[in-house]
């Protein structure tokens, strides 16, 4: 019954939109069950079915590789460029090449330490 009841809370708590509420309501189970540690309440929650933790993560999984997909369109660097200092020179890119974001170009710097000196 102890187990059923916190299953049926937690159920509850769930459908709220509040992360804070979630979570002090969370904290007020863990208080009243006498649990000292929060990672007892994985033993009894069962508020979401395998199949919906399954969809979550899917939907988790594709939202994030939609951003990588945003981040990672970064143009190409000329044909010949003789080192990554070059590449990072917003001066040697032609005017047909989209400039590369700040980003980018603070990668490019923090990776030209590993240019051979010639």
């Amino acid at each position: 019954m102890r187990h059923l009841r916190v299953t049926s809370w937690l159920s509850e708590i769930r459908k709220i939109q509040d992360a804070d509420r979630v979570q002090r309501l969370r904290r007020c189970v863990q208080r009243r069950m006498a649990w000292h540690s929060p990672l007892t309440m994985l033993c009894y929650d069962h508020s979401f079915t395998e199949y919906e933790e399954e969809e979550e993560f899917a939907a988790f999984q594709q939202t994030t590789e939609r951003k990588a997909e945003a981040l990672s369109v970064a143009p190409k660097p000329p044909a010949n460029t003789g080192s990554i200092a070059q590449i990072a020179e917003p001066q040697t890119l032609s005017t047909s090449t989209p400039q590369p974001s700040a980003a980018i170009l603070q990668v490019l710097a923090d990776l030209a330490f590993w240019e051979d000196e010639p």
